[in-house]
């Protein structure tokens, strides 16, 4: 099992295990796309729409303090069947074509938008729809 992996067992062991911390206890009552509990204090970024022939995609991004494996293991205490398709990123899957994905705000591999991360969000996190 990779570091990142660890890292995210880890965190969801201790987080049930200590009862959560400030933000395992917070309510999650909004929820993106009605599916995915909003993160604690996430700051929108920015929300798109982008037509196509046949459907079309709206997207969201909201930016957190949190590391990326502190997001990750919010969300798999939500979604266990989340998978990670690279080191550091979390992909959840939602019916209706609905994604959340978390991503390290210092890399460049998610989708931008005229606001960037600040200098101590740590990480990103998307979520869209393709609507058919």
């Amino acid at each position: 099992m990779d570091r990142f992996l660890d890292l995210l067992l880890l965190g969801v062991i201790g987080a049930f295990a200590w009862g959560g911390g400030a933000q395992a206890a917070e309510p999650a009552s909004e929820r993106w796309l009605e599916v995915f509990p909003a993160y604690p204090k996430a700051r929108q970024l920015c929300s798109e729409h982008i037509s196509g022939t046949g459907m079309h995609i709206l997207w969201e991004s909201y930016a957190v303090a949190a590391t990326p494996e502190e997001v990750a293991a919010f969300y798999l205490r939500h979604f266990p069947d989340a998978t990670a398709p690279k080191p550091k990123q979390l992909e959840v899957r939602a019916p209706k074509d609905k994604i959340l994905s978390v991503y390290p705000a210092a890399e460049p591999s998610f989708p931008r938008c005229a606001k960037e991360p600040g200098p101590t969000e740590k990480t990103v996190i998307l979520v869209s729809q393709a609507i058919r």
